[in-house]
């Protein structure tokens, strides 16, 4: 790909500060840190981690964990500060009932260390029937009538494929909340999540025959299908679902988390059916 044209002539301060304003990341990086430190999540911004598929150092955007008695869940953030001149366009189907199970990992204390297992169940996180994206792309309005229209979704991948990749930390650290539970076991699950600016999202739903069912319309949340698969220790943990929001739409998960809405039922399991599945896993191994 060629480089783009660039002035010669040095660049301003009323241009730094309309990148600023209109473009840079950064901003929303630190607005989406403090609202998980405001719905009361433990989080960091900014840290490296090495890349478990290029071996090559990277730096995450946010990173964020919620602990509760045995339940844990941590976020691998992405932000990018997209615009509504060049918006995300999500192309979703229904999904499939295969594709609605929410995956967690149990951990528990075990001779000699600890033990775990994955858990999928059905929640209410991944609805079947419900729309779910399986194609991308930003789509923009070139001046010139001629070839109008311009896709590409090149910086959003790389984006998302850094949650996913972030997320094998979160994974490793989930494999050991046991330690930390007075109940010597624990239930975290991991979820890679994408934030981009107000106004820049929007969906085209269709059905299984390919059909556009009514108007693409402008959201503040959506999900794309990813049947990805992050590794740690022996453990294949499953990343289903990459979770996309606007800035306004992940400020609206978290006041529904932060309040014991409809997304925190979904995500903290019941005590009393995490104990059974503990005990007819692990068996004998919490009594030592």
């Amino acid at each position: 790909m060629s480089r783009p044209l660039l002035k010669a002539e040095p660049i301003t301060i009323e241009e730094i500060k309309a990148y600023l304003a209109t473009t840079d990341d950064f901003r929303l990086e630190i607005e989406v840190f403090r609202m998980c430190m405001e719905a009361g999540f433990a989080a960091t911004h900014g840290g490296t981690y090495r890349d478990p598929v290029t071996s090559q150092n990277r730096q995450y955007d946010v990173r964020a964990h919620y602990a509760d008695e045995f339940k844990h869940i941590r976020l691998s953030i992405e932000c990018k500060n997209l615009g509504s001149h060049f918006p995300l366009l999500i192309s979703t189907v229904p999904r499939r009932p295969s594709e609605s199970q929410t995956h967690f990992i149990v951990s528990a204390k075990g001779s000699g260390g600890g033990r775990y297992a994955l858990w999928p169940i059905k929640t209410g996180l991944f609805q079947s029937g419900d729309p779910v994206g399986k194609a991308t792309a930003r789509v923009g309005v070139k001046k010139k009538e001629e070839d109008r229209f311009i896709a590409n979704d090149s910086d959003v991948y790389e984006k998302w494929a850094q949650a996913i990749a972030s997320a094998h930390d979160l994974v490793s650290d989930t494999l050991n909340d046991w330690k930390t539970s007075k109940t010597q076991w624990a239930v975290g699950i991991v979820l890679p999540v994408l934030v981009i600016g107000d106004d820049a999202l929007w969906l085209a739903n269709y059905d299984d025959s390919g059909n556009l069912m009514g108007e693409p319309s402008k959201v503040n949340e959506s999900m794309l299908y990813l049947n990805s698969v992050v590794s740690a220790s022996d453990m294949e943990y499953p990343l289903s679902h990459l979770l996309i929001f606007t800035r306004t739409g992940f400020q609206a998960f978290l006041n529904r988390f932060k309040n014991h809405g409809m997304v925190r039922d979904a995500l903290l399991v019941d005590y009393s059916e995490a104990r059974d599945y503990v005990t007819a896993t692990f068996g004998d191994l919490l009594k030592q």
